[in-house]
């Protein structure tokens, strides 16, 4: 009898220990939700983040093998390609104020950008497409929002930099074996001369670049250092550009440049990189082209990447200079490589690298790096979580400790109990 009241006293012990434990507050919990978001909405879609005439350019096909290439974009408006803001919009309640707004690409907020904001809205251009971003505010006596998705439109992703020209990222399109070029990666835009200081921040703190690459020759403006700051790693190589006039892709005097390029976007450490020459059009464009193809874009979202630069001229009544761009210059790069070898654009443009020097390590390392798979089922739907959660199981830490020591306490004193009878 003396013996079994041990063994429940033990027991009893154990699990008294495990209630108390229980009831312990969790450290983690959240604080009281003092700041309502409002826009986007949560779980919101095709939040637009170009302007209107890049979403009709891309509406239209072209009319490859004809005389007029460019029939089918008609009716554009003017403005050439811009991006459009978002606008993030939320609520203050009483005897409380925004400070921060937080943006991410996963609901943990791992490599998150933030935002000094002052009021309950703020604007943020030139945002990636097709993609989930996750948002919240935060204010400076630690009161905090729900947490909020929505995801962009999937269109190509024009990047304002202030006092740069003709900037976008060359992720964002589809490749013909079903993958997706990286976003976030590598940027074209024209010359860096006349960038402001609120452009470099954006370079430096937005889009994060670790490499400028300067397609110039010597003498060309500021060619021969960054005015992107310390840190920033500087290459300056001249390539060729298109088929002709003695510096085109084939001409022994430029392969070289081309091969050193290729050389720059195979090393991962480089990333992300921009890259530009003067006006951002024939020799960013030819590096650009070839990058493409390399990754295994289709003709139509080549040409429709290269022609964002120049689809100013359309609305304004100018056909004829994009017609004679694509005729003169353009679409001759592209057949050249077409044509070439007998193989798909993508294996032709492989062999080219191959050609004037690149190795097969190198050609695979610019593939990896640039080429993401298509999400899939794979990637965690931000619309079946709960507002404020990051999708996995919370875990009650204290409980969890409790029900272990609780469970360690029961062995021992079983082992105790059962040592005395031993002994007896």
């Amino acid at each position: 009898m003396i013996k079994a009241g041990r063994k429940g006293i033990c027991v009893l012990l154990a699990c008294m220990l495990l209630a108390s434990c229980a009831s312990i507050p969790e450290d983690t919990e959240e604080k009281s939700l003092n700041i309502i978001l409002t826009s986007p909405e949560n779980g919101a879609e095709n939040v637009m983040t170009a302007n209107q005439l890049v979403n009709m350019f891309m509406d239209g096909s072209y009319a490859f093998g004809t005389d007029d290439p460019y029939s089918a974009f008609t009716g554009l408006p003017s403005g050439g390609a811009q991006t459009k803001p978002v606008t993030f919009r939320w609520e203050n309640q009483e005897g409380t104020s925004a400070d921060i707004l937080h943006l991410a690409l996963n609901s943990e907020f791992d490599g998150e950008w933030t935002f000094p904001v002052a009021g309950n809205q703020m604007e943020i251009d030139s945002l990636m497409g097709g993609t989930t971003y996750f948002w919240k505010v935060t204010g400076a006596d630690g009161t905090t929002s729900d947490v909020f998705s929505f995801t962009t439109a999937d269109v190509p992703r024009i990047v304002r930099i202030d006092g740069v020209s003709n900037c976008r990222d060359l992720g964002g399109w589809q490749t013909e074996d079903g993958g997706r070029m990286r976003q976030g990666m590598i940027y074209r835009t024209a010359t860096l001369d006349d960038i402001t200081e609120e452009g470099v921040k954006f370079c430096r703190e937005f889009l994060r670049i670790k490499t400028e690459l300067d397609l110039r020759n010597e003498g060309e403006g500021t060619a021969g250092s960054t005015l992107l700051g310390e840190g920033v790693n500087y290459i300056r190589i001249s390539p060729p550009y298109y088929v002709d006039d003695g510096h085109g892709l084939f001409d022994k005097g430029y392969t070289e440049g081309m091969r050193q390029i290729f050389a720059v976007f195979a090393d991962p450490d480089n990333y992300p990189i921009l890259f530009h020459c003067s006006a951002g059009v024939d020799r960013t464009g030819t590096v650009a082209f070839l990058l493409s193809a390399l990754c295994g874009m289709s003709r139509e979202d080549i040409f429709h990447e290269h022609d964002l630069s120049l689809i100013q001229f359309l609305p304004a009544g100018h056909k004829d200079t994009l017609t004679d761009h694509y005729s003169r210059l353009f679409n001759p790069m592209y057949q050249s490589l077409a044509d070439r070898g007998g193989g798909t654009l993508k294996q032709n443009t492989e062999q080219y690298c191959r050609d004037i020097g690149v190795s097969d390590a190198e050609i695979q390392a610019i593939q990896r790096t640039l080429i993401a798979e298509m999400p899939g089922g794979e990637v965690e739907d931000p619309g079946s979580q709960s507002p404020g959660t990051s999708g996995k199981a919370r875990i009650n830490i204290p409980v969890v400790i409790a029900a272990a020591a609780g469970g360690l306490i029961i062995i021992l004193c079983t082992a105790f109990v059962a040592f005395r009878k031993k002994k007896l």
